[in-house]
C-alpha cells in the first residue's frame, strides 16, 4: 500500500493501488512542468468575497482534493483569507480607502471589480469610466460593492463582450503582478482548478485567472 503522510493531521492515509510502499507527499513548488494543462481537475478550490477562512485548501464547500495532495498546499493554508484574496472585490489591507490595489490604463484602481465595471464604458462614455478610478476621488471609486451595483441608463460599449476576457486578463495580471503577497497566494494554488462561487448558479471556472497564474509562474521561474 502507499502510505502518504498528511503533514496537517499527522495521520497515515492508505492507498490500495500499490503494496508495501511508503512515500511522503511532495513539498510545495512554484516551478511546475511548462507543458502541464492549465489546471489539475483532481484538485479544486472555490473562492468568493465571503469565503470562510477555517477550511484547509480542498476542504471547503465545493472543493476537492486527494489526501496525498494536502501537504502540497500547506503554505497556502498558512495565509489568512487566501480565498477572499482571489475575489474581484478584494481591497488593499488597511483603513486607507484611497489606497490603490493596482494601476492600469493610466489610472489607479481600488479593486479589480472597479476596473471591470469601468472598462465597459471607456469608449462611449469615458467620463463615466473615469468615475470608477481612484483618481476621480468619488465615493464610487472607493466602494467595490457600490461599483458592482452601479447600473445606470448608460450605454455599454458595443464591443465590450468581444474584449471582455482580454480586459479581465489584463486587470488580473496587473492585480497579481503589482502585489507580491497576492502573487504568492495565486502561485501557492499550484495547478489547482480555481472556480468562483455564484449564488443560485453553477460556479464559474476562472480560466483567465489560471492563465495569469501560468504567466506569472513562467516569468518567475525563468528569472530564477
Amino acid at each position: 500500500m502507499v502510505i502518504c503522510i498528511d503533514t496537517y493531521t499527522k495521520k497515515r492515509v492508505l492507498n490500495k493501488k500499490n503494496k508495501k510502499t511508503i512515500k511522503r507527499c511532495k513539498t510545495n513548488s512554484y516551478c511546475l512542468k511548462s507543458n502541464l494543462p492549465l489546471y489539475d481537475n483532481s484538485v479544486i478550490f472555490q473562492y468568493y468575497s465571503k469565503s470562510k477562512d477555517n477550511q484547509l485548501p480542498g476542504m471547503g464547500a465545493g472543493e476537492k482534493i486527494s489526501p496525498c495532495n494536502i501537504s502540497k498546499y500547506e503554505m497556502l493554508a498558512s495565509i489568512p483569507n487566501w480565498r477572499k484574496m482571489l475575489s474581484n472585490l478584494w481591497e488593499p489591507p488597511g483603513k486607507d480607502k484611497k489606497k490603490a490595489l493596482f494601476n492600469l490604463g493610466g489610472y489607479r484602481w481600488r479593486t479589480l471589480q472597479h476596473y471591470m465595471e469601468a472598462i465597459k464604458y471607456i469608449k462611449e462614455n469615458p467620463k463615466y469610466y473615469y468615475q470608477f478610478s481612484l483618481d476621480s476621488v468619488t465615493e464610487l471609486s472607493k466602494n467595490p460593492l457600490l461599483a458592482k451595483k452601479m447600473y445606470k441608463n448608460i450605454n455599454v460599449d458595443k464591443d465590450f463582450k468581444i474584449r471582455e476576457k482580454t480586459e479581465r486578463e489584463r486587470a488580473l495580471y496587473a492585480k497579481y503582478s503589482q502585489n507580491i503577497y497576492l502573487r504568492n497566494v495565486l502561485l501557492h494554488t499550484m495547478n489547482a482548478k480555481l472556480i468562483h462561487f455564484r449564488r443560485g448558479k453553477p460556479p464559474l471556472v476562472s480560466n483567465e485567472l489560471m492563465h495569469v497564474r501560468r504567466l506569472l509562474r513562467q516569468k518567475l521561474c525563468k528569472n530564477n
